[in-house]
């Protein structure tokens, strides 16, 4: 019995172990020689049986994550894809709102992720389109009541005067009469008809020498008026320049014994066009002329008249043409003063 138990007893280093194969099966092979028979005892198992399944569960497992991770790829390629359309979708609709094009809508592409996104932009612009409307629409009824109350600031006196002029030279200097009564006519014919928001720098200078002339056939005033051709068509806003000139007649030249002299010179730099009126009338001191633009810098109009005409020209140059743009005021050669219209070029390559 002892033999039989240490014959049979496991005794792995005269063991042999080796795997047979054969075309369609597997086996297991153990191979032991035993001394007291003189025989080998061999033993096999074949593997197939219980290899197969979990060989067979393996590959399904690793089919199955790689069918996972496929799916997951497209999922997200997908996804991505939509995003990605969608975003730059939204930026180009962005860009043409920016570009001033506020007609556009995103009708395409309205996926349920991004329906609330693409409906509130949608709303933002017609909100905005209604915006710009409105405010274009008070922009023009503004201009249009501004028009209106410059017009009905012309001086009064101007026309009385005039008129008193015509009737006491009629009976000796019918040449008189006619000069005064062409340019008169000029002058509120340009009055009546201005309607529009724009006119250009010639005609606005034309009406200023309507009034200067005028101005010179009841007082002695001489004017010379220097306008380059090529700044002849330049758009301007109405009634800019005639304030000043009168401005300058008034508190200038009338307030100066012997004053009489009036220059107008346009001139174009590179930032700006200038168009300065001088006179050679009482002036004022720097004190006078930091008071002055102080004045003209206030949110409100001066009270009064005085000052009103020059506030208006001064606010109406800075709310169409830029904070830069306004009136400026210096001692000129004469001793009298010189009033400086600027306005700003826009500067195209810093806006850009």
């Amino acid at each position: 019995m002892k033999a039989v138990t240490e014959m049979l007893s496991p005794q792995p280093e005269i063991t042999l172990k080796y795997d047979y194969h054969t075309n369609s099966d597997d086996y297991y092979v153990l191979s032991r020689y035993i001394e007291s028979i003189d025989a080998y005892l061999i033993t096999y198992t074949q593997t197939n049986d219980f290899l197969q399944p979990i060989d067979r569960n393996r590959k399904v497992f690793f089919a199955s994550i790689l069918a996972v991770f496929t799916l997951g790829l497209v999922v997200i390629f997908t996804f991505y894809r939509n995003y990605y359309r969608n975003i730059r979708l939204l930026e180009r609709k962005f860009s043409q709102v920016e570009q001033g094009n506020h007609n556009t809508r995103i009708t395409e592409n309205t996926d349920r992720e991004f329906y609330s996104l693409f409906r509130s932009f949608n709303h933002m612009v017609t909100e905005i389109q209604d915006l710009f409307v409105s405010l274009k629409t008070e922009t023009e009824l503004r201009r249009s009541a501004e028009l209106q109350q410059l017009q009905a600031q012309i001086n009064p006196h101007f026309l009385y005067n005039s008129l008193f002029f015509i009737m006491s030279v009629a009976q000796f200097s019918p040449d008189s009469v006619m000069r005064m009564s062409k340019h008169l006519a000029e002058y509120y014919r340009y009055l009546t008809k201005l309607d529009r928001h724009e006119v250009t720098l010639e005609s606005e200078l034309q009406f200023a020498e309507h009034f200067l002339i005028i101005m010179a056939l009841s007082k002695k005033i001489e004017y010379s008026i220097d306008l380059p051709p090529e700044l002849a068509s330049l758009p301007l806003m109405p009634l800019i320049i005639q304030p000043v000139v009168e401005n300058a007649i008034q508190h200038g030249i009338e307030g100066q014994q012997g004053a009489h002299r009036v220059t107008i010179d346009v001139k174009q730099t590179e930032a700006a066009i200038t168009i300065k009126v001088s006179d050679d009338g009482k002036g004022l001191s720097l004190d006078d002329i930091r008071s002055l633009e102080a004045r003209l810098e206030s949110d409100s109009p001066p009270e009064g008249i005085k000052g009103v005409g020059l506030w208006n020209v001064n606010r109406r140059l800075k709310n169409t043409y830029g904070e830069r743009s306004g009136l400026h005021f210096a001692t000129n050669d004469w001793g009298g003063l010189s009033v400086l219209l600027l306005i700003s070029i826009p500067d195209v390559k810093g806006d850009s």
